[in-house]
């Protein structure tokens, strides 16, 4: 009953930030200089054996590096050229930021860095291995970044070091990291990103952390469209926590800020180069109807099996163009660990804690959002399902599946087993890794005159039909 004809004060709404929900344990700096080192070491072998314009009717020995190039070299001479108008390369009319690392490689280091194994025989690719270059630099700040998630998320040093060797050896990495490409930046991008997703939520999911996750997601819009996956899962994650008064409001709106900081200029930088059309996405439909002729899944005979072949295979050892693979025992082995890995990783779950159980939440429905893009994409834009498109949801996943078991066994035999799995993982992808640098060596593009190997293809294809893009590769 009210006295004195006072009312009470309402309560106030109180933001409530959680504490550390677990000590924080950063790999240390000798950690990541070896991880740095055997990516790079791996990927520049790899590079050094893949010819570009090697003389042959195809100057690609690698999924249409040409026309990636083509644009590297324009940014290079300080052009940024739009397709069709200024250039006849499609990349010209996405976003620069991807290639902005190759083209001041190549302007630096056109007359510095050797051919490789194989001179060009065209005056157009002089300089291309110091672009391919910003490959393999990307490739090895995203093993990085995957060993400081990993480390983060399990204040484990060993997850750490076990990751991102993972990471480092995992040969459709390596190839990806060879060659000039974009979708380099967008997986360094998404690295960068699934790290301060980790710190953030390893921190309380309060404000600490909160400007990193929406710096790299700036990253992430800067990058292709492929990799706008990431997104709505961290939006989630973010809004659940906002309505859980876990992360104040304020630091909401600075997340914001830090990553319209990083993507406004470029996206509005675009926007000017091409008319409005701030993606490129108009032009590349123009491009695929006029000039390339691509087709969508449904008009694709037989197109699910050929989507879950070609998918789940370039997902972990197919090269050149598309058209050399692992031998199919190292698929089986592959899947396998991987398979074992993950359920290991799903039954302790039942025992995790809560954060743990978000981060679960997160990673499945990124890896579901990616998996749905990429289908629509192939199914309603362009038959073109190549495993690079789901190679960060893939390497996350891979991480879980290596380091899950270790505690499990770790409590059925000690200090004895606890190494067991990981080292049986890290075995296979090394041995991958090496079988991945002398197939692509034996099978290196080269002039007609040179013998090469007939392509694999998936069991009914028939030889010669046209299965997926191999040039103007979808945003």
């Amino acid at each position: 009953m009210e006295s004195g004809g006072l009312r009470p004060e309402p309560a106030r709404r109180r933001e409530v930030s959680c504490p550390p929900v677990r000590a924080l344990a950063p790999a240390r700096p000798i950690d990541l200089l070896a991880l740095v080192a055997l990516a790079l070491a791996l990927r520049l072998a790899m590079a050094w054996t893949i010819p570009l314009a090697a003389g042959g009717p195809d100057p690609n020995c690698a999924p249409d590096e040409r026309a990636h190039f083509t644009f590297v070299r324009a940014l290079a001479a300080g052009r940024a050229p739009t397709w069709p108008d200024e250039t006849d390369s499609i990349y010209g009319a996405f976003l620069p930021t991807p290639y902005l690392l190759h083209a001041a490689l190549l302007a630096a280091g056109r007359d510095a860095v050797g051919p490789g194994r194989f001179a060009p025989a065209e005056p157009w690719a002089r300089g291309y291995q110091a672009a391919r270059l910003g490959s393999a630099l990307l490739g090895a700040l995203a093993c990085a970044a995957l060993a400081l998630a990993a480390g983060t998320w399990t204040s484990s040093r060993g997850a750490s070091l076990v990751v991102g060797a993972a990471a480092a050896l995992y040969p459709q990495f390596v190839f990806l990291g060879a060659y000039t490409n974009a979708d380099a930046f967008t997986l360094c991008a998404g690295a960068l990103h699934a790290w301060a997703v980790a710190r953030w939520a390893t921190r309380g999911e309060g404000a600490p952390g909160l400007a990193a996750v929406g710096a790299t997601a700036g990253l992430v819009l800067v990058g292709k469209m492929s990799g706008y996956f990431l997104l709505p899962p961290t939006a989630a994650w973010l809004t659940w926590a906002a309505v859980a008064r876990r992360a104040p409001a304020r630091a909401l709106g600075a997340a914001l800020l830090a990553s319209a900081a990083v993507a406004v200029p470029v996206l509005s930088w675009n926007a000017v180069r091409n008319g409005g059309d701030v993606l490129g996405l108009g032009r590349y439909h123009r491009f695929l109807a006029e000039v390339f002729g691509g087709h969508d899944g449904r008009s694709e005979p037989r197109a699910w099996e050929l989507f879950r072949w070609y998918l789940t295979h370039s997902a972990f050892g197919t090269f050149r163009n598309m058209d050399v693979h692992l031998p199919g025992r190292f698929f089986a082995v592959a899947w396998g660990l991987f398979a074992a890995g993950v359920a290991v990783g799903l039954a302790r779950l039942a025992r995790a804690d809560r954060p743990t159980r978000r981060g679960a939440a997160w990673l499945a429905l990124t890896v579901a959002t990616n998996l749905a893009l990429v289908a629509y994409n192939c199914f309603f834009v362009d038959f073109s399902p190549q495993g690079r498109y789901v190679l960060l949801s893939v390497l996350l996943l891979a991480g879980v599946a290596i380091w899950a078991p270790v505690a499990p066994l770790s409590r059925i035999g000690g200090a004895r087993l606890r190494w067991v799995w990981p080292a049986a993982c890290l075995a296979f992808l090394t041995a991958s890794a090496i079988q991945a640098e002398v197939l692509v060596y034996r099978t290196a593009c080269r002039p007609p005159a040179a013998a090469a190997i007939l392509p694999a293809r998936p069991p009914g294809r028939p030889a010669g039909q046209r299965v997926i893009s191999s040039a103007g590769e979808p945003p």
